[in-house]
């Protein structure tokens, strides 16, 4: 094969493997957005429901506490000043005064009434503190359900539309996923003439074999095949497409040819994954779409032109 049909067949190579790297990534993408979107459906992880007021009513009244400590050691007292006034020894009756018991009962009567009168006067506060609060709790408990019924909705409504991104996402798999096997189909039957070896069919050895025979550094694949390996045992050149992608700038001036590629496929994984991105379900998402499938079909026109070019090298 003549050098230049054969840096023509060198680049169809690339082009398909720089296509079939761009729709593995971007059926990856798709992959992790409706990985994301199909927990979020199932599991409902959508604007959690507040929670419903809760109102505490044990009954307890503290107020009758501390009416209760004044008034036992009122009825104590009294009742010890009785006791003692009539077992004392000493016990006189004087029937022009009120006796001291009696002035005991009298207090202890005012003081039950007293007390009595603060009690009443207590439970009817707590009562209204009660009744208040119970109000305010309902209030509060109607906001609340209004509140849960609007985000409610608008949880259905999200969840609707992440059903329907899923079904584009689907659709968009399937059409990147049919395009992934006629560019592995068109491949195979690049590869199926054997001019390149098995072990030289991957992007960054392919790049670096059209750039030894471009520059002239090489004059036969053999030849291309040497080089190759020598850079790679002496560490002069990345394979690995992840470390080149993150290396871009450093291998632009040793590597220029895959350095393109991978910069041309970038452009292409980043304007594939906004579109898949804009799937949203929505009406305003059809022209992303269309978008979608006007790369696809751009993708499938290209393939009939690589097809063509196939038929110059069997």
């Amino acid at each position: 094969m003549e050098k230049q049909t054969l840096l023509q067949y060198l680049e169809t190579v690339r082009d398909l493997l720089a296509m079939r790297y761009v729709h593995e990534q971007a059926i990856r993408h798709i992959g992790s957005e409706y990985a994301k979107l199909d927990d979020r459906v199932k599991n409902d992880r959508y604007t959690p429901f507040k929670a419903t007021p809760t109102f505490q009513d044990d009954g307890k009244t503290p107020g009758k506490g501390c009416i209760a400590v004044i008034l036992i050691p009122l009825i104590a007292g009294g009742l010890y000043a009785v006791l003692d006034e009539f077992l004392s020894p000493s016990n006189e009756f004087d029937s022009g005064a009120m006796s001291q018991p009696m002035m005991v009962v009298v207090s202890i009567v005012i003081a039950i009434v007293t007390v009595s009168l603060l009690m009443f006067i207590v439970n009817m506060k707590e009562k209204q503190d009660r009744e208040r609060a119970h109000m305010e709790h309902q209030r509060a408990t109607r906001h609340t359900d209004e509140e849960n019924e609007q985000i409610s909705a608008q949880n259905a409504r999200a969840k609707q539309a992440d059903q329907r991104r899923m079904t584009l996402l689907e659709e968009s798999r399937s059409m990147v996923e049919q395009n992934l096997a006629k560019i592995n189909a068109a491949l195979d039957r690049l590869f199926a003439n054997g001019v390149l070896y098995k072990d030289y069919r991957d992007l960054a050895a392919v790049c670096s074999i059209i750039q030894y025979l471009s520059s002239g550094r090489a004059q036969t694949l053999g030849e291309s095949y040497n080089l190759y390996e020598d850079e790679c045992f002496k560490h002069q050149i990345i394979t690995k497409l992840d470390e080149v992608i993150s290396r871009l700038d450093q291998i632009q001036s040793t590597q220029m040819e895959l350095c393109r590629t991978m910069q041309s496929c970038n452009r292409s994984i980043s304007s594939m994954n906004s579109m898949i991105d804009g799937l949203n379900g929505s009406m305003a998402s059809i022209a992303q779409s269309e978008a979608v499938t006007a790369y696809n079909t751009d993708c499938l026109r290209r393939l009939e032109d690589y097809r063509q070019i196939e038929r110059t090298f069997r």
